[in-house]
């Protein structure tokens, strides 16, 4: 989910790996739900198993 910490956009998600941040994800163009949807099964797909 989007880390208002590291990034003020809602379509702006941070990459881990073992509890480090370790690059990130933007997501833009359509409305900020949607780009919310996009950016977090997106990160889903990322994690293991």
């Amino acid at each position: 989910m989007a880390n208002p910490v590291i990034s003020g956009l809602p379509g702006g998600f941070p990459i881990q790996w073992e509890n480090e941040v370790v690059g990130g994800l933007g997501i833009a163009g359509g409305h900020f739900e949607q780009d919310q949807s996009i950016g977090n099964k997106a990160i889903a797909s990322l994690q293991p198993n």
